[in-house]
C-alpha cells in the first residue's frame, strides 16, 4: 500500500477521541471540553490531571486515551509510539479500551507502510468492534467500523454501512457525528479515485467541521478539501484551502498540518512555474517538522528552486 494513502487513510480516521468510553462522568468537565476541542492544549493540562486520578482506574484510562487521541490528532507519532509501548499486551484491558490500543497500534504501523504488522491488527479491532457495536448499539461505532474496513479495502461494506448512516441521521444528527461520517465517505471515493465525488464530501466535512468549532479539526478538513481541489487540477480553490488550513492549524497548535500547507502551496506553485510564490512560501516552511514521508518532496521542491535562483 502506497505511504501517501496509508498517511491520508490515517490523519482521516475517526479520532477515538469521539467514543464514549471517553466519559468522563467524574472529571471535571473542563479537562473533558480541553480534550475535546483543543489536543495542544490537552496534552500540557493531561500530566496534572493524571496525577489527580488513581492508576488503572477507569478515569485515569479516560485521560490516557484522550493522550492518545491527541497525538494522533497532532501527528506526533513518535511519540504515539513510544507511550503506546507498555501496552502492547491489550489482550487484559476492558474490551473498548482493546480496540483503542489495537487501532493506535495499527495505524502506525501503516504509517510504517508495515501491513504485515497492521493489518492482523485492524482484524482484531474489526471483530471486537462488530461485537461491541451488536451488544451497545451507538452509531459512533458504526463509523469507526467502516472506517477500519478501509484498511482492508473493502470498501463496498464500508460505503454501504455510511451511506446507510447517512439516509438515517443526516437531517438531526450532530456536527460531530456529521463530520465524520462524510470525511470518512470522502475517503472511499478518494481510495476508488472517483475524484470529484471525494471533493464534494470533503467539502460537506468541511462544512460540519466547521459549525463544529474545532480549529484543530477545521484546520485538518481545511487540508483535506485543498487536496481535493488539487488532485483536480483546481489551483486557485486548492490554494485557498490551503491559507485556510494553515491559519486553523496554527491558531490549534496544530504545527505538523501547518507546516503540510506550506509544503502543497509550495508544491503547487512549483507545477504553475509561478517561482516568486513558490519562494515566497517557502519561507514559511520549516521541512525540518515534516513527517519523514513527506521529506523526499521537500528535498525535491529545495532542489527546483535551487536550479531556478542558479538559472536567474
Amino acid at each position: 500500500m502506497a505511504k501517501n494513502y496509508c498517511m491520508t487513510l490515517a490523519l482521516c480516521l475517526l479520532p477515538l477521541g469521539s467514543f464514549p468510553l471517553y466519559a468522563l462522568a467524574d472529571n471535571p468537565l473542563s479537562i473533558h471540553q480541553i480534550c475535546q476541542d483543543q489536543p495542544a492544549r490537552c496534552l500540557d493540562a493531561l500530566p496534572e490531571a493524571l496525577q489527580g486520578e488513581p492508576l488503572y482506574s477507569h478515569n485515569w484510562y479516560s485521560l490516557k486515551l484522550y493522550e492518545f487521541a491527541s497525538l494522533l490528532d497532532l501527528k506526533r507519532f513518535d511519540k504515539l509510539k513510544q507511550v503506546l509501548a507498555p501496552w502492547q499486551d491489550s489482550g487484559r484491558l476492558p474490551v473498548r479500551l482493546q480496540i483503542a490500543v489495537l487501532v493506535y497500534r495499527a495505524k502506525l504501523a501503516y504509517l510504517d507502510d508495515n501491513r504485515a504488522l497492521g493489518e492482523p491488527m485492524i482484524r482484531q479491532a474489526v471483530a471486537l468492534l462488530t461485537e461491541l457495536s451488536d451488544t451497545l448499539p451507538n452509531t459512533i461505532y458504526l463509523i469507526e467500523l467502516a472506517n477500519l474496513l478501509l484498511y482492508l479495502d473493502d470498501m463496498e461494506t464500508a460505503e454501504r454501512i455510511l451511506l446507510e448512516l447517512e439516509q438515517r441521521y443526516r437531517s438531526r444528527a450532530s456536527p460531530e457525528f456529521l463530520h465524520e461520517l462524510y470525511a470518512n465517505l470522502a475517503q472511499v471515493y478518494n481510495k476508488r479515485n472517483e475524484q470529484q465525488q471525494h471533493l464534494q464530501y470533503r467539502l460537506t466535512a468541511l462544512e460540519y467541521a466547521l459549525a463544529r468549532g474545532n480549529a484543530q479539526q477545521i484546520g485538518i478538513a481545511q487540508n483535506n478539501a485543498a487536496r481535493a481541489h488539487q488532485f483536480l487540477g483546481l489551483w486557485q480553490p486548492a490554494a485557498s484551502h490551503f491559507q485556510l488550513a494553515g491559519q486553523y492549524a496554527k491558531e490549534a497548535g496544530d504545527e505538523i498540518t501547518y507546516q503540510l500547507s506550506r509544503l502543497r502551496l509550495v508544491e503547487m506553485a512549483v507545477m504553475q512555474q509561478q517561482w516568486q510564490q513558490a519562494d515566497s512560501h517557502w519561507q514559511e516552511l520549516d521541512s525540518t517538522i515534516l513527517p519523514r514521508w513527506h521529506q523526499p518532496l521537500a528535498a525535491e521542491l529545495k532542489e527546483k528552486l535551487q536550479k531556478r535562483q542558479n538559472r536567474d
